[in-house]
């Protein structure tokens, strides 16, 4: 069953995002927290798929900082930031997360919210199938940071790993779609793993820089703004 992990400071909230939770067509094992200390001390007896539904505001404490915090974990959480005030609505930018929502609509928008975390669950399973000389290898797709093309093979770059193929570009592209982008004849990115776009390269979060070219410069523009608006 989902696991559905809500933290907000206000038990009024709380209950009301309980109600539209279970007014959904889902069954889901629903967990809440009044405070960021009570979920931290809970933190490693949560599911590594685990949906977490966050105030921005939480009393004394910073939202976006314990999203931060949670990023860094290495884990596969699905965070997804209410607010009342859509101010802060440019500050979940600085976290890797699913969606925001605007309390007064959460009626109509939490539950959209929580079917694209579980379809963001279900596309983290997903593989990439490469043919090797000694048998086939199946490559999660959210672990791919990049692919560089260098003469006659391609190397898949992982966090763990680099898988060497001789698939083209090209035909990597056909089994992959958004959030790969190729940014040159001989590179394709995970935009999830973006740090910085730049007008010649994007800087990764491994702090790795892959080159863009003429060619793909307004290509990779308007994908990632495509990828962006997903994450909305």
């Amino acid at each position: 069953m989902q696991s559905i992990i809500i933290v907000d400071d206000m038990n009024e909230h709380i209950q009301y995002i309980k109600n539209i939770i279970q007014d959904m067509s889902y069954s889901f094992r629903i967990q809440t927290f009044h405070n960021i200390q009570a979920f931290q001390s809970q933190i490693q007896q949560f599911d590594d798929d685990a949906i977490i539904i966050m105030d921005i505001l939480l009393g004394q404490n910073d939202g976006i900082e314990l999203a931060k915090q949670l990023n860094q974990l290495q884990r596969h959480f699905q965070i997804i930031f209410v607010s009342s005030y859509l101010e802060k609505a440019t500050l979940v930018y600085d976290t890797k997360h699913c969606y925001f929502v605007y309390k007064p609509e959460a009626t109509q928008r939490l539950p959209m919210a929580i079917l694209k975390a579980m379809q963001n669950i279900q596309n983290e399973k997903r593989v990439l199938v490469i043919d090797l000389k000694d048998g086939t290898t199946c490559i999660l797709l959210k672990d791919i940071l990049y692919i560089e093309r260098i003469q006659r093979y391609s190397y898949i770059h992982t966090p763990y790993e680099v898988i060497k193929t001789s698939l083209k570009i090209k035909d990597l592209l056909q089994q992959l779609t958004l959030p790969f982008i190729r940014t040159h004849n001989s590179y394709i990115i995970n935009a999830q793993y973006v740090k910085e776009l730049k007008r010649i390269h994007v800087i990764l979060q491994n702090q790795q820089s892959i080159p863009i070219s003429r060619a793909y410069q307004e290509h990779l523009k308007q994908q990632f703004h495509l990828f962006l608006m997903q994450q909305l």
